[in-house]
């Protein structure tokens, strides 16, 4: 038994799913300690607070 969906189901369908998720190609500015870009100026100034080695005493 074949199963059709009407053209406007379709359409409902990819708005929603354009709705939910990023475009493939799409840009986030860098954050900084003052302004915000892909994370918050406050996880910026925890990250940048963090000391250059690892736990192992490898380099980041």
């Amino acid at each position: 038994m074949e199963k059709w969906i009407s053209l406007d189901n379709l359409r409902y369908a990819v708005r929603k799913i354009d709705a939910r998720f990023a475009p493939k190609s799409h840009a986030h500015t860098a954050a900084t300690a003052s302004a915000a870009g892909f994370l918050s100026a406050a996880d910026k100034k925890k990250l940048d607070a963090l000391p250059a080695q690892g736990v192992y005493g490898e380099e980041f």
